[in-house]
Order: structure tokens, then sequence, then C-alpha cells
């Protein structure tokens, strides 16, 4: 059996490219100031619905990530895009670190630092889209989805705002037209 040194785990450390920055950069977001406060109880792992279905959406581990600097393995993981953002995570937390925020402030990061874009979302069943030629701009879309994600945009088409999507598929279902695609799976 190995034994691991403190050479043998710098080594790894360095193979990932860790970013000794990333977890001052959470912070300085509003949603992040509460990123430390975080002791690694998992009391937001064990409460989490997401994460019964989806073991990959590990609140606990992200957090930990994140506090070491693994920044491309967060930014660039399906994960962060598997919360639902119902703030179980939030209420059960005995140190009110916010976990929900933190999600929306790794989601804007991998935004801004280009690990995703409008299409990738839309492949990865995180986004629906409306396909404007399909649409009769009824705006029963926007009228049923209750986070608000969708707007008329400068043509006057339904469009889907990728923050504030949380992939339910109430859009998909409720549209008469059938004009918007979601390539994710439906859990109801």
């Amino acid at each position: 059996m190995e034994k691991f040194s403190i050479k043998m785990i710098d080594k790894r450390l360095q193979l990932r490219k860790v970013d000794t920055n990333f977890k001052y950069r959470v912070l300085q977001k509003t949603g992040g100031e509460r990123l430390t406060y975080c002791f690694s109880c998992g009391a937001c792992t064990g409460s989490c619905p997401t994460h019964r279905l989806i073991p990959e959406l590990d609140p606990q581990k992200i957090i930990h990530m994140i506090m070491l600097g693994f920044k491309k393995d967060v930014l660039s993981a399906n994960s962060i895009w598997d919360c639902s953002l119902c703030h179980t995570c939030d209420v059960v937390c005995p140190q009110d670190v916010r976990f929900s925020k933190i999600i929306l402030v790794l989601r804007q990061m991998a935004w801004e630092e280009r690990y995703v874009d409008r299409v990738s979302l839309i492949n990865m069943g995180k986004l629906a889209m409306v396909h404007e030629k399909f649409c009769s701009g009824c705006l029963v879309c926007m009228r049923a989805c209750p986070f608000e994600a969708i707007f008329v945009n400068k043509k006057g088409f339904p469009q889907i705002e990728w923050i504030k999507c949380r992939a339910c598929g109430i859009c998909v279902v409720e549209c008469p037209a059938k004009a918007i695609e979601f390539k994710g799976k439906l859990y109801w």
C-alpha cells in the first residue's frame, strides 16, 4: 500500500491546477459571502431532495472543492446545474451558509468564464428553448413559468433567461403550439 506524503499531495494538487483565489472570488460575489461559515456538518447534502435523485449534486462536496480551489472542476461540473434551488439546504444549515445562493454564484461564474453557453445548457437539458418559427406569440409559457424565467425579446417572441430557468419543463407542457424544446428529463 502506497503511503501519502506531503510532496505527493502537493503534486496531485498542482496537476489539478488549483486556484487558491477561487474561494475569495466566490466570497466577494453577492450570495457567496457566507461560504466560509460552513463547517462540513453535511446537513445540506442530507436534506437535498435532488441529491437523492442525482448523487453527483453534493452541496457539502461542492463547498469543499471551492475551499480547496478546484475552480475548473466546480465550474465545469454538470452538478451545479442540477440544483433545483428549492432552498431546503438553506433552511437546515446551522451556519446559514445559503448554498442555493452559492450555486447561483457558481452558475454566473461558469457563464462569465465561458464554461457554459446557451447551446451547452440546452444540450445538457438545463435550459428550454423557444422555436420562434413555431411560436404563436400567445405567451402562455410566460404566464405559466413560476420562476419568471421567460421574457419577450426584441423580436417580440418569448425567450428563456438561463439564470432563472430551473429546467422544470412547465413551459414545454403548457405551450399550446409545442414551440418549446427541452432535452432534459422531466421528473414529474
